[in-house]
């Protein structure tokens, strides 16, 4: 059985998907990936220096971390290592709770 089609209505919000038709890649490179960080410090004003003098639990860094792991194939320990942010299991932990409502 066919699942049922989606109401669509203006100001909906629908899942974001992380891959393209045919289960391409949309972000198929670092450089895609790596502009998504820079977008995200330059909407903060932040240089990639900032990104070091600050702590690794930091909630900027758990918010510029959470739409890149969503959106992109790319593990969390490359995010991890890229924002400075410790290991990969402090990563996911912090992620979770960011997801969960906790850490904001």
């Amino acid at each position: 059985m066919a699942r049922k089609l989606r109401v669509d209505y203006p100001g909906a919000i629908y899942p974001v998907m992380n891959r393209g038709e045919r289960r391409e890649e949309i972000f198929k490179d670092d450089q895609d990936r790596e502009r998504m960080i820079a977008e995200a410090l330059k909407r903060r004003k932040w240089r990639a220096g900032d990104l070091a003098a600050r702590a690794k639990g930091d909630l900027s860094k758990v918010a510029i971390a959470a739409p890149v792991r969503a959106e992109t194939l790319v593990t969390v320990k490359w995010i991890a290592e890229r924002l400075g942010m410790g290991t990969a299991s402090y990563l996911n932990n912090r992620l979770h709770r960011w997801r969960q409502g906790a850490l904001r």
